[in-house]
């Protein structure tokens, strides 16, 4: 009984954009000229994940709209990957495969987690001039936000629709679900230690 519940739960109703409401922070349409992307997943050695994807997607909107004049990634090797470059690398690679020249573009190539994403970060980023932002997916940006400001740092939070979008698609709804798991379970982790 439980699990047919779980499974029309998932399946059929807006569960998951109910629960990416809970974790994500506010929405704006003011694009900060300075603009961190942080790293998301991988789907393979040297091959970006979903949400890598569509964060850099935007970010290469941003740029061509003329929103942004600095784009810094983030991302190091992935731990499940150790052969591979690490993630900001290919980030970087994708937005100069889509025009944006190389000095527009700098890199964090150490960290693995949200909370490094921004230490490491925060030194390239605090070198530009401007008003300062950092790009991320709906369902994470909520607890970037929340390390962000633990940090003290006032960075505008450019969250883009990666839930929203693949939650129209039926075979990602389990996969959603258990990402949005995953999401809740660094919010009391990230809670626990301190870090938000």
């Amino acid at each position: 009984m439980t699990f047919s519940l779980c499974f029309l739960l998932v399946t059929c109703t807006p569960i998951e954009i109910a629960w990416t409401s809970l974790l994500e922070s506010r929405w704006t349409q003011d694009i900060p000229p300075v603009l961190l992307i942080l790293g998301g997943d991988q789907q393979a050695p040297g091959l970006l994940g979903f949400s890598s994807y569509i964060r850099l997607n935007y970010a290469v909107r941003f740029w061509r709209q003329g929103k942004v004049r600095f784009l810094v990634v983030s991302g190091g090797v992935q731990r499940d990957y150790g052969d591979s470059p690490p993630l900001a690398r290919e980030m970087r690679d994708f937005l100069l495969g889509h025009g944006i020249p190389a000095s527009a573009i700098l890199t964090e190539e150490g960290s693995g987690t949200t909370l490094e994403n921004f230490r490491m970060s925060r030194p390239v980023m605090e070198k530009l001039a401007g008003d300062k932002g950092f790009l991320t997916s709906d369902y994470h940006s909520g607890r970037a936000l929340r390390v962000s400001e633990r940090m003290g740092l006032h960075w505008r939070p450019v969250p883009v629709p990666d839930v929203r979008k693949r939650w129209t698609i039926w075979a990602q709804r389990w996969p959603l679900a258990f990402e949005l798991s995953k999401e809740t379970a660094k919010w009391v982790w990230y809670a626990v230690h301190g870090w938000i």
